[in-house]
């Protein structure tokens, strides 16, 4: 009662301690576990909620609720693959498995989108790319909340949209407005760099790629374009 009082409240700090604390009596208690992982998503915590959902998950594997949750979390988190695994068995366990259907659509539309416009901006062709870069965009807003992390992937793609059209330096700007909003978003930092490094400004892709390394400190992208630039 007073972790589901906490709740209503939108204590959620709070909450999450007092589901954490009967969890210790409880051991198998999932739906305290969920509960918490509810809570850690309302607050914004994603290292409490992925620590809480895991140790709910390995007491019931086939909880849908609980996989479904976890799968939307997933997605918004950029991780679409994990979150479409998620779904398929959100919809093999589900009584009503009609949720998990829509989302695992929704999911696999937007990988498929995503390769789809990647391939055509790499080939600078923009007018292909374009209907993709959007399906894509159109797909996060309905899903995701602003701010999570699929929405760096929406704008990098745009980025890339911008530079197939020809419009390198609208690109850079775009990608400069957004870095001083939220200066340390790895994918918005990388995809400057390596316009940067295609325009031969060495100094600023190396800040960059170096900045990148520094949040993710074994990020492959960031390493490689660390030694384009010094070589």
């Amino acid at each position: 009662k007073q972790a589901q009082q906490q709740e209503q409240n939108e204590r959620w700090s709070n909450a999450i301690e007092t589901y954490e604390q009967l969890v210790k009596v409880a051991i198998s208690g999932v739906d305290f576990l969920i509960a918490a992982s509810r809570c850690a998503l309302k607050l914004g915590d994603r290292d409490k909620f992925t620590d809480i959902s895991h140790k709910a998950i390995q007491i019931a594997p086939k909880s849908a609720p609980l996989l479904e949750m976890r799968g939307k979390f997933f997605f918004c988190d950029s991780e679409t693959d994990m979150a479409i695994r998620h779904f398929k068995l959100c919809r093999q366990y589900a009584s009503d498995s009609s949720s998990c259907t829509i989302l695992l659509k929704a999911a696999s539309t937007f990988n498929d989108n995503y390769k789809k416009a990647l391939n055509s901006t790499s080939k600078k062709d923009f007018l292909t790319a374009k209907p993709y870069i959007e399906t894509c965009e159109s797909i996060s807003t309905k899903r995701c909340t602003e701010g999570t992390k699929i929405f760096s992937k929406i704008y990098t793609l745009k980025a890339k949209g911008m530079i197939a059209e020809g419009k390198k330096s609208e690109a850079l700007k775009f990608l400069t407005n957004l870095l001083n909003e939220s200066p340390n978003t790895t994918d918005l930092l990388l995809e400057r760099a390596d316009i940067y490094l295609e325009d031969n400004d060495l100094d600023n892709a190396m800040k960059d790629y170096q900045q990148a390394r520094k949040i993710e400190e074994h990020n492959k992208r960031a390493i490689d374009g660390i030694e384009k630039v010094a070589k």
